[in-house]
């Protein structure tokens, strides 16, 4: 049964008409027949996902006279989904080794592990990330309305607000491709929230974005962007940005407060070194955030979270070649 037919199916039955199918084959999404690479704007996967949870939906499935042949399809799963961004290719080989890591503390679930690219980005990085494993989004950039004293940064520093704009998902787990994945994440999908986040190393009454729980809403997203010149960004950039929106996250329910483990920035290491009882209390760090610079893949001392950051890169180098998938643009710093 091919994709067009199921596209004239959709769209005759929705019209009223009665079908009859002999075959069905679930189209994966993400890979949409018609755009190379596997690589989808929102609308587009939009329209795959509409598709797709019509043929799911088991009501459908009777009312639409599928056979008894072969075995039924299981219940669908809560569409999850991890997400990272890129927006400038000095952050590809972050997003790779991020991916990689998430992989291999086992957090992959069978959920889908989303990038979001600009049209911005070459088309060569993009390629490096789909190579990688990683389900490519295509988004127009959203700049800050300030320069924030990082020049690369003021053409797309809001571009993360596009995360709440991936209603293809019920829930998404965000995270930014300069971390580390040292352990489970996983469980945050089961907080029954719209939106979590975990404090900032200052003020620790603030939000961090770099990890963020979010159950995507266009709505949502609409009231941001409405709201980019009117709300001011203590720090110039996303973050600010959505404690300003967000503002009474530190008051609200415990389920929206992630503990500081699942974003244990490195701010945090490098300002109590001297006292190392500070990041040893923090127990088991399921994730580690490299939001200061340089980033551990530049040149740079190696202290020892950077050392961590270059094992997952080597490990990473080695899966990929043992897959047959050669990664150019991944390089020592």
């Amino acid at each position: 049964f091919c994709v067009c037919c199921a596209i004239a199916a959709f769209e005759g039955f929705v019209g009223g008409s009665a079908l009859f199918l002999t075959t069905f084959t679930q189209i994966p999404i993400g890979h949409h027949p018609f755009v190379a690479g596997n690589v989808v704007s929102l609308e587009e996967w939009g329209v795959l996902g509409t598709m797709a949870s019509f043929f799911a939906d088991p009501a459908m499935s009777r009312r639409m006279s599928l056979p008894p042949r072969g075995e039924r399809c299981a219940a669908r799963p809560a569409r999850e989904a991890y997400v990272t961004m890129v927006t400038t290719e000095g952050y590809v080989q972050g997003a790779i080794v991020m991916n990689h890591s998430l992989q291999q503390s086992g957090n992959s679930g069978g959920r889908d592990v989303v990038c979001i690219v600009t049209r911005t980005l070459p088309v060569s990085s993009t390629d490096l990330l789909r190579k990688a494993g990683m389900k490519i989004v295509v988004v127009e950039p959203i700049g800050a309305p300030k320069p924030s004293g990082v020049s690369e940064w003021d053409s797309v520093g809001y571009t993360k607000l596009n995360v709440w704009g991936l209603d293809m998902y019920d829930k998404v787990l965000y995270i930014d491709a300069d971390c580390l994945i040292t352990g489970t994440v996983e469980e945050l999908f089961e907080r029954n929230v719209t939106f979590a986040a975990a404090p900032d190393v200052f003020p620790p009454d603030r939000f961090n974005a770099g990890v963020m729980l979010v159950k995507p809403d266009k709505k949502v997203l609409g009231e941001m962007l409405s709201k980019v010149e009117e709300l001011k960004s203590y720090d110039d950039g996303d973050t600010g940005f959505l404690n300003a929106f967000f503002p009474t996250w530190y008051q609200s329910d415990a389920q929206a407060r992630l503990p500081f483990k699942y974003n244990a920035l490195r701010t945090m290491h490098h300002m109590t070194r001297s006292k190392p009882g500070y990041w040893e209390a923090l127990g088991k760090v399921s994730c580690i955030h490299f939001c200061s610079f340089p980033k551990p893949w530049e040149s740079a001392p190696k202290g020892p979270l950077e050392q961590q950051w270059w094992v997952s890169f080597a490990t990473c180098q080695l899966s990929l070649r043992l897959q047959g998938v050669e990664i150019q643009g991944m390089r020592e710093g």
